[in-house]
């Protein structure tokens, strides 16, 4: 029967298509549009293209993305995936992220992320989670968990993928791995979760983070903006 995807649009709109074909449909992915926005992003969605499986069960938080848009801010929005628990959390700097922290263990605790203002001020934000979990330095004598990201000047992030699945009877992310155009982080969190998302961005770039948290991190989505 396959594995399922989803990919449905509350605001803004899918405009294309594209993806790879042989004598078969072999991968199919969208493109995305803010309304009244002509510049556009572009997201593979499932197929050859896509090495994370994106394993939907239909459910809102559960692995269904969900996309927006916001025209003012010419940006659009995916997911979240998780649970419904905790309070939202919203992070959209103004200027270049630079910094990822990560708490976790068994699963992800928090995060949160160092950024730079339109003023060239590095700042940080609140921590969206709980305290549990590790946070390490990131380095070559630590394994892949480590959860401190430095990001170079023009690194920027294009792909988030990870697990949604229980944990002391909340549904939270339970593992997350982000991509960028130099470099893979992650695995972050060691329980694989019975349910996988992935965002990975073939024309733009993910400029921002949203979800829900508490003591855990309950759910994430992300951002999308065209390259600049």
């Amino acid at each position: 029967m396959g594995t399922d995807f989803s990919l449905p649009v509350i605001k803004g709109k899918i405009i294309g298509f594209y993806g790879r074909r042989g004598i078969y449909l072999d991968s199919i992915g969208v493109v995305l549009a803010p309304e009244e926005e002509t510049r556009l992003a572009e997201a593979s969605v499932f197929g050859l293209m896509n090495s994370v499986n994106n394993n939907n069960n239909n459910k809102r938080g559960r692995g269904t993305s969900v996309v927006s848009s916001t025209s003012k801010r010419k940006s659009i929005t995916v997911g979240p995936w998780g649970g419904k628990g905790g309070g939202p959390w919203t992070f959209k700097p103004d200027g270049r992220i630079t910094q990822l922290n990560i708490r976790c263990g068994y699963i992800v605790d928090a995060i949160y992320f160092n950024y730079m203002d339109g003023s060239g001020e590095t700042r940080q934000t609140d921590r969206f989670g709980g305290r549990k979990g590790g946070l390490h330095q990131n380095n070559e004598n630590l394994s892949a968990l480590c959860t401190q990201v430095h990001f170079g000047k023009d690194e920027v992030i294009t792909n988030i993928s990870g697990s949604v699945g229980t944990f002391e009877g909340c549904t939270v992310i339970t593992s997350l791995i982000f991509v960028t155009n130099t470099n893979t982080y992650g695995p972050y969190g060691t329980c694989k979760g019975t349910d996988h998302f992935s965002v990975p961005v073939t024309k733009g770039k993910i400029i921002g983070f949203y979800g829900r948290h508490g003591i855990y991190l309950d759910s994430i989505g992300v951002v999308l903006a065209p390259s600049t």
